[in-house]
């Protein structure tokens, strides 16, 4: 099946369907994340400040959580972290669960805001160790969850688990501080999930650290990048007649569509008794549509639309000539 993407962009608050805000989805571009907001000092986070951003500790919780600056040399204690190189301007957002018996999760939020149903989400990231503290493998779980309402809380209702994402360390050789933004320090993932997410509803992206036995790796995520994606649709058509008052068509009339995702305005003449017809419009678009005729005025010369499906019966009426 083929996919076109229905990318992201930041909003505040581009609908009143829920007073939360959250990353909220348009209908083009991709959402990117580098965690530069995190900067190079101590960072304090607040669910949802930035937005969409979210963290959270399963027993020992906070608000705000702070984010240590940390190149990987402070192991306790145990939490988050802002990792990268003193004073670098590469950040990770990052996790080190122990040694305190809690588990750590990481989140981000995203709204469906484009007038369709997304029918798969595209996951890139880099997962980036910057501590190696043990010498058994250990892994950051990734997940998600899909909701219609609000999703505040990365422990509350069931979280999917994804396994493609998941971020397994690559060094387990108990050394130490690692460079994370070393290329042996990182795994890069690039994966496609299915999902149903209609307009208006919610995903939550879930990394999730436990503490595991003995002493932690210190795990990061950077360079994220997520795509909602749904099938390509095949176009709708809008139809209707152009007509004189007493009812009689009016052939050769002029109607224009435009706007929407149309690269350029679609134009269509009526045929000799006043029917048109644009045979392929992109569906889930708002659209205007304009008449013009050298023989005859109109009081409404143009019309609004948000095809769905067929649209017949977008008729003009003459109110003389």
């Amino acid at each position: 099946m083929k996919f076109t993407p229905i990318g992201i962009v930041l909003a505040l608050l581009l609908f009143s369907i829920t007073a939360i805000a959250q990353v909220s989805m348009t209908c083009s571009g991709s959402y990117t994340e580098n965690f530069s907001f995190l900067g190079t000092t101590n960072f304090a986070l607040t669910n949802n400040s930035p937005l969409g951003i979210y963290a959270q500790r399963e027993t020992l919780n906070t608000s705000p959580l702070t984010f240590f600056a940390d190149a990987g040399t402070l192991v306790t204690p145990a939490g988050f972290r802002n990792y990268g190189a003193v004073g670098g301007a590469d950040r990770s957002f990052g996790m080190i669960a122990g040694p305190a018996g809690d588990t750590h999760y990481l989140g981000i939020r995203i709204q469906n805001n484009c007038p369709t149903t997304a029918t798969a989400i595209q996951v890139q990231y880099v997962g980036k160790q910057w501590r190696s503290g043990s010498t058994n493998p250990q892994t950051v779980t990734f997940g998600y969850q899909v909701s219609a309402g609000d999703i505040t809380d990365l422990l509350t209702g069931t979280y999917t688990t994804f396994a493609a994402l998941s971020f397994t360390t690559p060094v387990n050789n108990n050394a130490g501080a690692l460079d994370g933004n070393a290329v042996a320090n990182q795994l890069t993932f690039n994966s496609t999930i299915p999902i149903s997410l209609p307009f208006g509803s919610e995903i939550m992206l879930r990394w999730q650290d436990p503490d595991d036995a003995g002493n932690d790796h210190g795990m990061g995520i950077d360079n994220l990048s997520v795509t909602l994606l749904s099938p390509t649709a095949a176009g709708v058509s809008v139809s209707g007649r152009v007509m004189t008052g007493g009812g009689t068509g009016i052939g050769n009339a002029v109607l224009v569509l435009s706007g929407g995702t149309l690269q350029q305005p679609l134009i269509a003449r009526t045929n000799p008794f006043g029917y048109y017809e644009f045979p392929d419009v992109p569906v889930g678009a708002t659209y205007l549509l304009e008449i013009s005729s050298k023989r005859y005025s109109f009081a409404q010369s143009s019309q609004v639309i948000q095809p769905q499906d067929n649209v017949t019966g977008v008729d003009f009426i003459s109110d003389g000539k």
